[in-house]
């Protein structure tokens, strides 16, 4: 009887994290029914504690998949224990094409079965949006970016139509997987599946929001963090983002929204490849293929909307920000030319709140004291903050 590997795939944002941390955690109950998930002692610890991982393989080609399997299967030959096997990682996504092509080379050796994870596709957009604010410095709006960036294109639902069209050719079974139906119950639903709910760590991901997304205030201190600060500092939109995250953990997570036209295009454009997940999906969990009629204006959030703007958001950029540039690993002792002249700038931008200039230039100050005009602009707002409490 061949040996089944379960092959998770991701894609990202749909819970890989909470997945991944799930099957490490139950790993060793795993065993005892026969299961294995191979992994390594710290890679476990790692994602037992809930942290980020790549799952238990990182294969960069679907060759490194193959040979991965093949050097299982070679130490498990005479080892009868494990009827199963699971792999587990959002990269294979991205890598499947190789291994598909090949399949061959292994179909006599095991049983395979895909598992992959969709979601609704304006979530994805923001998903993914989100993530590039959070970790590569993104300062433009969402709608900039669906239209700009990726042309109103969702690349992970053409992948994922491409995937499936791929593995029905060759016949290898595929469980896919709406995340926006399942959310947080997408890892049960996985262990169920498998046949190993028994030993599902419910107690110790209940609730747990892993690698969340943004909610609306970070999104908005992020934003402009990255574009005032990004050029010369390029990891602090991700050292940010991380102590947000890790200080309010069950933060409320926002969803950027398409305009009218942006949706319509968006779904128009998008409508085959939507129509081919569907096809897998079970009534009722099915992706909606069509532009919502009654959508509500929208405003992108952008950092010239001061509207966006609280005080508590003020004091807590500036804080966040002193802390990030003088703890993070490169020890920033000063800041450069051309951020004081993004600070000076920023200071004479009437649609920033007050308070938010007087911190930035502070901030300023403190590393750059041989620029005596921030003095002079400090005192200025200084002076309007005054008037503005004793209603001058």
């Amino acid at each position: 009887m061949k040996r089944k590997y379960f092959i998770h795939v991701g894609h990202g944002k749909t819970g890989t994290t909470a997945i991944q941390s799930s099957l490490a955690l139950a790993s060793n109950q795993l065993k005892e029914l026969g299961v294995l998930y191979p992994i390594e002692e710290e890679a476990r610890q790692k994602a037992s504690l809930l942290e980020i991982t790549s799952g238990n393989c990182d294969p960069k080609t679907g060759h490194d998949l193959r040979q991965t399997i093949k050097q299982l299967e070679h130490k498990l030959h005479k080892n009868t224990r494990y009827k199963k096997v699971i792999l587990s990682s959002e990269n294979l996504f991205f890598f499947l094409d190789d291994f598909i092509d090949h399949y061959e080379e292994i179909s006599d050796l095991i049983e395979v079965e895909i598992i992959l994870a969709v979601r609704e596709i304006e979530e994805m957009l923001s998903s993914e949006y989100q993530q590039l604010v959070k970790r590569h410095g993104e300062y433009r709006s969402f709608n900039t970016f669906v239209k700009v960036i990726r042309q109103y294109i969702s690349s992970h639902h053409k992948l994922a139509a491409e995937l499936i069209r791929k593995l029905d050719t060759k016949k290898i079974k595929i469980n896919l997987i709406n995340y926006s139906y399942e959310r947080n119950l997408i890892a049960q639903k996985i262990f169920k599946s498998i046949g190993i709910i028994d030993v599902y760590p419910k107690k110790s991901v209940h609730d747990m929001k892993i690698n969340r997304s943004l909610s609306k205030r970070e999104l908005e201190i992020i934003i402009i963090i990255n574009t005032l600060f990004h050029s010369y500092i390029p990891e602090i939109g991700r050292y940010i983002t991380d102590k947000l995250i890790k200080q309010y953990p069950q933060e409320k997570v926002h969803q950027c929204a398409l305009s009218q036209d942006n949706s319509k295009y968006v779904f128009q454009i998008n409508q085959p490849f939507l129509i081919i997940i569907n096809r897998l999906l079970p009534d009722g969990q099915k992706l909606q293929t069509n532009a919502s009629k009654n959508l509500n204006s929208c405003q992108d959030i952008r950092p010239e909307n001061s509207d966006y703007i609280s005080d508590e958001i003020v004091n807590l950029i500036t804080k966040i920000t002193y802390d990030t540039i003088i703890d993070s690993k490169k020890n920033f002792e000063t800041l450069s030319n051309k951020a004081i002249d993004q600070i000076i700038l920023a200071s004479k931008n009437n649609k920033l709140p007050i308070a938010f200039k007087v911190e930035l230039l502070k901030l300023a100050i403190k590393y750059r004291s041989d620029r005596p005009q921030l003095v002079g602009l400090l005192n200025e707002e200084n002076n309007k903050t005054f008037k503005e409490k004793n209603n001058y």
